[in-house]
């Protein structure tokens, strides 16, 4: 059986997702996701830059992967990013392996 990622977008980045339509890629409103076949399929060619993404997948399903990957994309793009690590299960190693720039991440944990 396959295993399925499930990418929620606020209401923000739906419109941004339904206005950058375009085939082109539009680097002012998306970020690559590090996965150039994922990102063909996504209509603006990445995710969108102004909204919250949220990644829901089983275990190995690559989710984490896939979330560390956009992380070092839009860190390489400039911008800021903040990581909601409600498990506490962030691995800095991993992050690091996958091109994130650690001094550079806000990690917010649940007290």
């Amino acid at each position: 059986m396959g295993h399925t990622i499930r990418v929620r977008l606020s209401q923000a980045a739906q419109t941004a997702a339904l206005l950058a339509g375009e085939p082109a890629r539009d680097v002012d409103r998306t970020i690559p996701t590090g996965f150039p076949e994922l990102d063909a399929l996504l209509a603006a060619g990445g995710l969108p830059r102004a909204g919250t993404v949220a990644l829901r997948g089983n275990g190995s399903s690559g989710a984490t992967t896939l979330a560390l990957r956009t992380v070092a994309e839009a860190q390489a793009g400039g911008a800021l990013v903040a990581w909601v690590d409600l498990a506490r299960s962030l691995d800095p190693v991993e992050a690091a392996a996958r091109g994130v720039r650690l001094e550079w991440l806000a990690v917010l944990v649940p007290g």
